[in-house]
């Protein structure tokens, strides 16, 4: 079976090779959504079969080679299925130029004198503010200083964050005991490779951030106190990408038995993402733009679309869907057993990602980045299903409509729901895995 199992492996990890060398040779949107869709139902039995028998060293191998070979290839494309890079470039310019670059919108005339060809005329919501937090606005001036407005910079710093989250996954299973083929569920996932690897999204940053913050936690007993520091000011940096995982701080909380620990260990990460704004705060609304997105922007959200098709009313929705949320997150950690820190922040993950409003197909590579040591059937399954939203992504390029379907986020959600459900009835049993 273990002979069969490798042959299937390889199998899967040559037709993904392939499914990508065409959309290289057939750059354009139509073919950006099928191939998403095609290689990440390829992705479902790729993952099952890889942690219920694990992989030797040269599929192991194999699956790297191809994932990274995977992203230098699209290295100087302009994404597709999103138009944010433009904003991070424009950021890192602003910021380069010596700009604050929360002080104006892109359209705002004191900017003038920065507009090329490319930017800012293709930056999204060109009338808002920046949104994205100061370490975020840092590498955006980074990947600007090594590429200028040309793609490959951020790309490249990237693709360079990206070998460190594969390394900071295989040390993590290592730790863990856990087969080191496990990191494939990241480094070959589809829904990574294209929004990370192709439309290099941010979050992959803090993905390696954050994958640091739990191999420091968990490390050996050994200067324990040390290691949960260091482990926490990484937390600290990948909060200061994405806010997602500030439910880590309740789950260290509840992990520390000592008194102190459990009110100092919390604070140091938030510190750090508070002192970034320091040299912001004269900023006149520094959070305008933030607060607008997070209180009216909506997408692929599966509790909320369903109360809000009833009540027709957003922020209703919205406070109801955070209610049902804090509710969930509390019975899940009254009712369940403190066994490992990355299962608790896996599922309170998932359950917030079902409760929100607003689920970008590479938030849930937030998930994802817990899979190769949280393997579990209703991440795998979200994993691929969340491709389904580069139907919206491909009708609106092509016919200027951004529009939701309903069946589309039935076939995405129900098969996690019902999943996840049974996970947790069976004490959020994993496929077992042969290390």
């Amino acid at each position: 079976m273990k002979i069969k199992s490798g042959h299937i492996l390889k199998t899967v990890i040559f037709l993904q090779s392939i499914l990508y060398l065409y959309l290289y040779l057939h750059y354009e949107v139509v073919s950006y959504t099928y191939i998403s869709i095609i290689s990440s139902f390829l992705f479902i039995p790729f993952a099952v079969l890889l942690v219920k028998n694990g992989t030797d060293r040269k599929t192991l191998y194999l699956g790297l080679t191809a994932a990274f070979a995977i992203r230098l290839l699209f290295i100087s494309h302009f994404p597709i299925g999103s138009d944010d890079i433009y904003r991070y470039i424009w950021d890192g310019k602003v910021q380069y130029n010596g700009i604050n670059p929360y002080l104006y919108p892109p359209n705002a005339s004191e900017l003038n004198h920065l507009s090329s060809a490319i930017i800012p005329g293709k930056v999204n919501f060109p009338d808002m503010k920046s949104i994205y937090f100061p370490l975020s606005q840092w590498l955006f001036y980074l990947g600007y200083l090594i590429g200028g407005e040309a793609v490959w910079g951020l790309k490249l710093l990237m693709l360079l964050f990206e070998m460190i989250t594969v390394s900071g996954i295989l040390l993590l299973l290592k730790i863990r005991g856990m087969n080191a083929g496990n990191v494939l569920l990241y480094a070959l996932c589809p829904l990574i490779l294209s929004h990370i690897g192709v439309d290099a999204h941010l979050d992959g940053y803090g993905f390696t951030f954050f994958i640091f913050f739990l191999y420091f936690y968990l490390k050996s007993p050994d200067n324990e106190a040390i290691n949960k520091i260091i482990s926490l000011i990484f937390l600290g940096f990948a909060l200061s990408v994405k806010p997602a995982f500030l439910i880590a701080l309740p789950a260290i909380f509840l992990y520390e038995s000592n008194a102190k620990r459990k009110i100092i260990f919390p604070i140091i990460p938030a510190l750090i993402l508070a002192i970034q704004f320091i040299p912001y705060l004269n900023t006149p609304d520094l959070f305008q733009a933030l607060l607008k997105f997070t209180k009216n922007w909506t997408f692929n959200g599966s509790m909320f679309s369903f109360i809000n098709s009833f009540l027709e009313h957003n922020q209703k929705s919205r406070l109801i869907c955070l209610f049902l949320y804090a509710v969930v997150f509390l019975l899940y950690y009254i009712y369940t057993k403190r066994a490992r820190i990355e299962i608790d922040l896996y599922y309170t993950y998932l359950l917030m990602l079902i409760f929100s409003p607003v689920v970008h197909p590479w938030y849930i590579g937030w998930l994802i980045i817990l899979l190769p040591v949280a393997p579990r059937p209703s991440g795998i399954f979200y994993a691929a299903l969340g491709s389904l939203t580069a139907i919206t992504i491909m009708n609106y390029q092509l016919y200027g409509v951004w529009k939701e379907y309903s069946p589309a986020l039935i076939a995405e959600y129900l098969p996690v729901i019902v999943l996840l459900v049974r996970e947790l009835i069976f004490d959020g049993r994993e496929i077992n895995v042969k290390n």
